[in-house]
């Protein structure tokens, strides 16, 4: 953790460096959907702050409460970084894909108020592909509970 800090720096973005990036990206040949391509820096902050939101919840299981309320200091700054450097203030995000979406919302890196719009934007991108198994393959990775709440406000089924 201490080295991904040292890398975003006061700006609590993670760039930079390798990454494996959107390894699993749909793309297709259609005008409209040229290719998913998400900024490797959106997503490498996405995990940064959710590297650092699970060190707090340990914190806090280990009742370690100084460690715990340190992370969610350095949550809070990233999430602030995030929303002022990945989004837009209606709410799109600058990388319109599925993955960057998704990991917004699961990571729960989004105000409150711009989370509906947000999955609902990812919904209609789901329904609009042609892949319907879409959550069976990049989300995989992501735990059951967080895939199903991605979709809290449409009835989308792997």
């Amino acid at each position: 953790m201490e080295y991904i800090r040292r890398q975003a720096g006061d700006q609590f973005i993670w760039k930079g460096g390798h990454s494996f990036g959107d390894w699993l990206a749909y793309s297709t040949t259609d005008a409209d959907y040229p290719g998913a391509t998400t900024d490797k820096d959106l997503i490498q902050t996405a995990y940064f702050a959710r590297s650092t939101d699970l060190l707090r919840s340990t914190a806090e299981v280990l009742g370690k409460k100084e460690d715990a309320d340190f992370y969610a200091g350095l949550l809070d700054h990233i999430r602030s970084a995030f929303q002022t450097e990945f989004v837009t203030p209606n709410g799109r995000l600058s990388s319109n894909t599925q993955t960057a979406y998704s990991l917004a919302l699961a990571f729960d890196l989004l105000p409150e108020s711009q989370r509906k719009e947000a999955a609902e934007r990812l919904a209609a991108d789901v329904a609009r592909s042609s892949t319907s198994r879409w959550l069976s393959w990049y989300t995989a990775d992501l735990p059951s509970a967080e895939r199903l709440r991605i979709f809290s406000t449409k009835l989308i089924c792997c």
